[in-house]
């Protein structure tokens, strides 16, 4: 169909707009993804910069195809088109295998990076071989309405365009109905909820796959397969919606729901919801300063998180956190490291076993301490570490820590540390080499949560011990002298 020249130029007007705001939005998305740490970590994260990045070249493509050469401008449109299509499946398929196998598809990276580049590239090598690239009756240059270009539409577009909405669409009815069993069984909270919340992501993505196709699809259809003219009306529809994919997609991953974190492990174990947090806590694999390895341990000792969905997850946002931990985060033996992976990626999954790996630090420092480490560079060194920690560390890590130097006390070893209270002196999880002390704070985190008290009670227990452990230093001080 040849457009009115007034018609055209509109359409034209409506893809520069179009295409220019999809531009802003993808590289609102690939800012955001290198910028924060927490997005770099997620696994969908990444997948969705990747098709950002092909959403912007796409917009690119567009403008180059308005008001630039015609055939390098095809070119760009199918490669970056197709590879928007299958990074878009590539997205569902991920969540969908979360869905159901409690992890993602990061170990097929490359094969994703086959499928998302690799396929696009061939897709659009093909028709300019062909020389099927130009004029395609509309605002752009894409393939040519004719003969060969039609198969080759046929196959490079509608073909592929129609296997990833029906697979997706398939994939939103088989949670429906897994949701739906889930729910009339009551057997499994957390799984209904994963359930919930995956069906959800994946309407999203399949309701701008969709809607930003559909009229293109409909409108090429008539033209390629009906001799009927296809309408002017679709014809705009089409010129602007084709072009939008970056600032659709930016609008809604932007507005997403995002997870509301617990500013402190006690706020954490004083909320109601605090398994719905963790579990969401475990899909997003969010690495939160301090956070992250405390609501961790948390969960081996948290009964009611002990099933095969959270196994799977926890095994997974723990091997990620010490893949991605160095020694300025966290100092955890290497020993201990290699032992932690080795256990998670042989799929055990036991309390008995992290605790194991947390109790190898506690007996290396019992270890060194002997009755002479008063004057052992150990000594020296542990005091002149704290010495030059000036930095703020939130409330529980605080209480962490005066629980350790407690208990090191109560053994006699008050001597360890001159540690004052009054200094007022706090100190972040990432900056301390011995965690011993975490597995203990879960287990009273776990009788606490058994006998239901309130924060008030939770927060005098640690004041009380505290005091105790003071005034018998006191005394044995005043004994001493």
């Amino acid at each position: 169909m040849v457009l009115p020249k007034d018609i055209l130029n509109r359409c034209k007007l409506y893809s520069s707009i179009v295409s220019s705001l999809s531009i802003l939005g993808s590289l609102f998305m690939v800012t955001s993804y290198l910028t924060f740490r927490e997005l770099r970590i997620s696994f969908t994260s990444k997948l969705i910069y990747l098709m950002s990045i092909s959403n912007l070249f796409l917009g690119v493509s567009y403008l180059i195809s308005i008001q630039g050469p015609c055939i390098f401008g095809a070119f760009l449109m199918q490669l970056w088109g197709q590879s928007h299509i299958l990074l878009h499946l590539m997205i569902t398929l991920n969540l969908d295998y979360f869905s159901r196998k409690g992890k993602d598809l990061r170990e097929k990276l490359k094969l994703i990076y086959a499928v998302g580049y690799g396929v696009p590239l061939v897709t659009a090598i093909i028709p300019f071989i062909t020389k099927s690239y130009g004029s395609a009756d509309g605002a752009w240059c894409w393939i040519k309405y004719d003969e060969s270009g039609k198969y080759e539409r046929l196959i490079f577009y509608y073909i592929i365009v129609s296997c990833c909405c029906v697979y997706e669409i398939f994939v939103l009815i088989r949670l429906i109905l897994q949701w739906n069993g889930e729910s009339n069984k009551n057997t499994n909270t957390l799984k209904y909820e994963t359930y919930k919340e995956v069906r959800k992501k994946i309407l999203l993505y399949i309701f701008s796959l969709i809607v930003i196709t559909f009229p293109g699809y409909i409108n090429r259809s008539i033209q390629a397969f009906s001799n009927k003219e296809s309408y002017i009306v679709l014809w705009q529809i089409h010129t602007i919606l084709s072009p939008s994919h970056g600032i659709i997609n930016a609008i809604i991953y932007s507005f997403h729901e995002k997870m509301k974190l617990p500013k402190s492990v006690s706020e954490f174990l004083d909320n109601k919801n605090s398994t719905k947090i963790f579990r969401q806590f475990c899909e997003n694999r969010m690495m939160v300063e301090n956070l992250d390895f405390l609501l961790v341990v948390y969960a081996f000792h948290n009964k009611s998180l002990r099933n095969n969905v959270l196994k799977v997850q926890t095994k997974n946002i723990i091997e990620t956190y010490i893949e991605n931990s160095s020694e300025k985060q966290i100092n955890i033996s290497s020993e201990c490291r290699n032992k932690i992976l080795m256990n998670y990626k042989s799929g055990d999954f036991e309390t008995d076993i992290f605790n194991e790996a947390l109790n190898q630090i506690e007996n290396m420092l019992n270890k060194s301490i002997k009755t002479d480490f008063y004057e052992s560079e150990e000594r020296n060194q542990l005091v002149q570490f704290f010495r030059e920690k000036e930095i703020k560390g939130n409330r529980v890590i605080s209480e962490i820590f005066h629980k350790l130097f407690n208990k090191m006390r109560r053994k006699k070893y008050q001597k360890l540390v001159n540690y004052n209270p009054s200094n007022n002196i706090e100190f972040e999880l990432s900056d301390y080499s011995n965690l011993s002390e975490v597995s203990d704070f879960s287990k009273q985190s776990e009788k606490r949560s058994d006998k239901s008290s309130d924060n008030q009670k939770y927060h005098k227990y640690w004041k009380s011990d505290f005091e105790s452990s003071e005034k018998e230093i006191e005394k044995k001080n005043i004994i001493d002298h």
